[in-house]
């Protein structure tokens, strides 16, 4: 049985985090939530096993999603990110993002974009 990809999912809003792992859960991956940057980046250099894709939030308290993409850039080179807006004009924001992600979102938009990133 293939290990199931481990996603790792950055919002600082609790109800969204929370809706966003049992999504992920129920179309197949193991998901972890966390509220922000700084704990998002410190899972992503150390967890066991491995995060292999995160999903960051664009507008958080403290740091930016952008920020956020920019140290796990840092501490994970390799790690495919997924930027999550509410905003379609956030697009624009997705350098270093290897997809975007509209909110709100349904199960098939989240596995379209997952797919996609994981099958680069």
């Amino acid at each position: 049985v293939p290990r199931k990809a481990n996603v790792l999912v950055i919002d600082d809003e609790a109800l969204v985090r929370d809706v966003l792992c049992r999504m992920l859960e129920d179309i197949g991956f193991a998901a972890i939530g966390v509220a922000d940057g700084n704990a998002g980046v410190e899972l992503a250099k150390c967890s066991v096993p491995p995060v292999d894709i995160a999903i960051v939030d664009l507008t958080m308290p403290g740091k930016s999603g952008r920020e956020v993409i920019a140290e796990l850039r840092q501490v994970r080179p390799d790690l495919p990110v997924v930027l999550c807006s509410g905003y379609d004009r956030d697009r624009v924001a997705t350098q270093g993002a290897a997809g975007f992600l509209r909110k709100p979102f349904r199960f098939e938009n989240l596995e379209e974009v997952l797919t996609q990133v994981l099958a680069r």
